[in-house]
């Protein structure tokens, strides 16, 4: 007997186990419909508030708009052209603004409108920062300093909106205030100012620009007079009106003396030679000279005497006369000779200074001439310059005049780019408050922070007040709400008002078929063969779990299910006051060491489906007992009954733990009005840490009086009760 235990614990784990390797399809999450069907069930739970809020808003905004001053708005039009002429002669004349350009330029003149200098005329004539309010606050009004530097600010109407209208070069200058007249007067006022704005930066452009080009003038006039007084000094310097005639003269001079002086050197150095061939005593060299015939003859004749001279000596002796004269002839042909050469040296070296003095003599006048013509030169090319420059000063002038004289003459022509188009006039009807508008925006805006609001608040509120809330705030797959009912105390009560057709009795009727209901979906939705047993706890006493039980036994049996009902709540067990039966003996009698579970259990009369133990009279003993008792009383239980209801003690209690991981599904009742979701949600992980298979969440005592349940895409939804409360 000992062995039996062990080997019922090894069942039931062996089940759990097969459980978790394949989760029925209660474990599934609501599909992605779930925000939206959560989101209309809190606009149903609260439509009665959301309703309020809506009118309360509507009728405010209706009592706002009747009560603030209305607004009429003046519009006047301004026409910006696309091309505008800025001359009627001269250069400019050809000229006109690109038209790819007006983009810009419209956004430019958008800017120009709303700027300063343009409004502030009209403000201050029409008093507007008084007149929106912007000398004061709302709740005093600004001291006369700071209404100073108001004043000094520059100048924001907040009731003034230019726009542009979609392709075309209008600007549109609207303006609201509380007099029709005024918001026309406004507008043309803003509009003639813009015109008049534009007009004087014209006119200061233009005396700029004439500023500038007289002041160009000026300089010019000055630099042409400088320029002709300089060309008056070179003229006057050259002494030739034509500076090219004197440059060609010195040209030809320098030329010739260049030729000259060139001759004079081949002279020279011709005299230089002639003078060093003489210098070297040669007669060969004599002979070459200027005086070559004279020498030529002497030395013919010295040759003839000195013949003779031989001639005699073979004749005569030394002492003969004949020898003597002939001797003195040879000596006086040969002083002549050398007398002839030497007069030859002396005259080439003269000639050659001769030459040399004349080649110095005409390098110097070249020289000179050399200077006079490059000075010349260099004049003549600053004149010629000066004179270029002189006449370019000269044309600038003149062009500038012309166009002084062509702007004088424009100036009488040119007229602004822009027009009034439509001026501005009174409105007969209201632009603000438009009450339909308001009461749309009014509504749209109610409606959203109304939702949003019951959205806030459905999120800070802990409480599980509907089926759909919970299965998004618990992440668990079914969700089960109990409609409130009068509780029957006994079956027999029970069964009177099943039977009655009194308010009470339908309500118990409804609240019995919820819970049927539920039994179905439990039993469809998974696979009645792995589960046979389940485990229905509560968060704390008081939830409405023995309720539940004993009708979930009755309509299983109704359902002709062989059906065990276990009030496992050993400390507060309250089954057996449902069925009339006696408190024991029940499950704390029953012990390890026998099989006495079935002497306990007690068929109830006219139902012969149902059987229930109930929890006998617990003690410490049984209480340590229970883990070794259950595992084998499950087992056998499960060869016997389709289907075994455990009543068990809160999650918190060690038996339910237990019979948690024990069971093939767990069931948790919750009250919904007073029940924490964090709480619950804490459960769920506890329980799921303990690899227990949970079947679903059972909202009892529902705040909507109403059943019903939300599984995946199907929510259940019986009639609305009023009064009762299961327990």
């Amino acid at each position: 007997m000992s062995d039996q235990p062990v080997r019922a614990r090894r069942a039931i784990a062996a089940r759990s186990q097969s459980l978790a390797t394949n989760q029925p399809v209660l474990t599934q999450q609501p599909d992605a419909d779930a925000s939206l069907r959560h989101m209309l069930d809190i606009v149903r739970r609260q439509k009665l508030k959301l309703v309020l809020f809506i009118v309360v808003a509507l009728i405010a905004t209706t009592i706002v708009c009747l009560v603030v001053d209305p607004l009429y708005e003046g519009t006047a039009e301004v026409e910006i052209e696309r091309q505008n002429t800025e001359a009627v002669i001269g250069q400019e004349a050809n000229q006109s603004s690109p038209v790819n350009d007006m983009d810009e330029v419209m956004t430019t003149e958008y800017e120009v409108i709303q700027s300063d200098p343009v409004l502030r005329p009209v403000a201050e004539k029409y008093n507007l920062l008084a007149l929106e309010n912007q000398l004061k606050t709302l709740l005093y009004p600004l001291s006369p300093a700071e209404i100073k530097q108001k004043l000094a600010a520059p100048v924001e109407l907040k009731r003034l909106k230019v726009k542009r209208p979609p392709n075309t070069y209008l600007l549109r200058i609207s303006y609201r205030a509380t007099s029709p007249e005024i918001a026309a007067k406004v507008a043309n006022g803003i509009a003639q100012s813009y015109l008049r704005n534009a007009a004087r930066v014209r006119e200061a452009k233009k005396a700029h620009v004439a500023g500038l080009m007289s002041r160009q003038l000026a300089e010019l006039k000055n630099k042409l007079d400088s320029s002709q007084q300089e060309l008056a000094v070179y003229e006057k310097d050259l002494s030739v009106i034509d500076s090219e005639q004197r440059t060609t003269l010195l040209a030809d001079r320098l030329n010739q003396l260049t030729e000259d002086y060139t001759a004079a050197q081949v002279d020279r150095m011709h005299k230089e030679a002639e003078m060093d061939m003489v210098k070297s005593g040669t007669l060969a060299a004599a002979q070459t000279s200027t005086q070559a015939d004279i020498l030529n003859r002497l030395v013919e004749q010295h040759n003839n005497a000195k013949q003779h001279l031989v001639e005699i000596s073979s004749t005569y002796g030394e002492n003969h006369p004949e020898f003597q004269k002939a001797r003195n002839q040879v000596s006086e042909l040969e002083r002549e000779v050398e007398e002839i050469r030497a007069s030859i040296a002396k005259r080439a070296e003269h000639s050659y200074k001769q030459a040399a003095q004349n080649e110095q003599m005409v390098g110097a006048v070249l020289v000179k001439t050399k200077g006079e013509f490059d000075h010349l030169t260099a004049r003549a090319l600053a004149y010629e310059s000066l004179k270029h420059d002189a006449e370019n000063d000269k044309k600038q002038y003149d062009d500038l005049l012309q166009r002084i004289r062509e702007q004088d003459i424009n100036t009488g022509y040119q007229n602004s780019a822009a027009h009034i188009a439509d001026a501005a006039r009174p409105g007969s009807k209201a632009v603000f408050p438009n009450i339909p508008i308001f009461l749309a925006v009014a509504f749209i805006l109610s409606v959203s922070l109304g939702a949003g609001g019951m959205v806030m608040a459905d999120a800070v509120d802990s409480r599980l007040l509907g089926a759909e809330t919970a299965a998004l705030r618990m992440n668990i797959g079914m969700v089960s709400k109990l409609p409130t009912f009068k509780r029957a105390p006994t079956l027999t009560a029970f069964r009177n008002q099943q039977a009655g057709d009194t308010k009470g009795g339908r309500s118990v009727q409804w609240f019995h078929e919820a819970v049927r209901t539920l039994l179905n979906t439990v039993l469809l939705t998974v696979d009645t063969e792995r589960v046979r047993t389940i485990c229905v706890t509560s968060q704390s006493p008081g939830d409405g779990k023995t309720t539940l039980c004993c009708h979930l036994a009755l309509a299983a049996a109704e359902m002709r299910k062989k059906t065990l009902l276990i009030d496992a709540d050993m400390r507060r067990g309250t089954t057996h006051r449902f069925f009339q039966l006696p408190l024991g003996p029940g499950l704390s009698e029953v012990r390890p060491e026998n099989s006495t579970w079935r002497d306990a259990v007690v068929n109830i009369a006219g139902d012969a489906n149902l059987d229930v133990l109930t929890a006998g009279r617990g003690s410490q003993r049984s209480l340590q007992e229970f883990q070794l008792i259950m595992p084998e009383l499950l087992e056998q239980a499960a060869l016997v009954y389709d289907l075994i209801i455990i009543d068990a003690p809160p999650v918190d209690f060690a038996e339910t733990v237990q019979i948690a991981n024990m069971a093939d599904g767990v069931m948790l009742v919750a009250h919904s009005a007073r029940a924490n979701a964090a709480t619950v949600s804490k459960l769920i992980s506890k329980l799921r840490l303990l690899e227990a298979n949970i079947l679903g969440l059972v909202l009892n005592h529902s705040s909507e009086n109403q059943g019903g349940y939300y599984y995946g895409n199907y929510y259940y939804q019986p009639r609305k009760l009023k009064e009762g409360v299961a327990e």
